[in-house]
């Protein structure tokens, strides 16, 4: 397994505005400038299915797999011989929310995926979730 994480607090914008836009699938290329497009038929929800298209990648099947409003959003992307699972859990803090990421890859290629994806994930972390709380100022 391979697993790494990274946290941002802010006061700029509540838990609600968050997950208004990250349950937004469709529209993530807005505040994720790694994503070329995403594509979800109707609202996203526990089990549904979307595809997700990196740029300068393949495209990707991924699944939520847990989806508690406005809490925790979790998504597992089926590479090759390995799942990676994006975390993202929001809690209230007295200086306003947190933001956590954890990624973390399971399988038998976790360490090749880990370096190979998982590692640009977390280095561009803290400037994607900037990103994702500018576009919630607008919610």
């Amino acid at each position: 397994m391979w697993h790494k994480s990274f946290a941002t607090e802010t006061n700029e914008v509540s838990a609600s505005q968050i997950w208004t836009v990250l349950t937004d699938i469709n529209n993530w290329k807005e505040w994720d400038k790694d994503i070329e497009w995403t594509e979800i038929n109707g609202a996203a929800s526990i089990r549904k299915d979307f595809i997700l298209k990196p740029k300068g990648g393949p495209k990707t099947k991924l699944t939520i797999t847990q989806f508690e409003k406005p809490y925790v959003f979790e998504d597992v992307a089926y590479l090759p011989l390995a799942k990676m699972y994006t975390i993202h859990s929001i809690s209230e803090t007295s200086n306003g929310i947190k933001i956590r990421v954890d990624v973390k890859i399971f399988g038998i290629l976790s360490f090749f995926w880990g370096l190979v994806i998982g590692q640009n994930q977390i280095k561009g972390g803290p400037q994607q979730t900037k990103n994702l709380i500018e576009k919630a100022k607008s919610v």
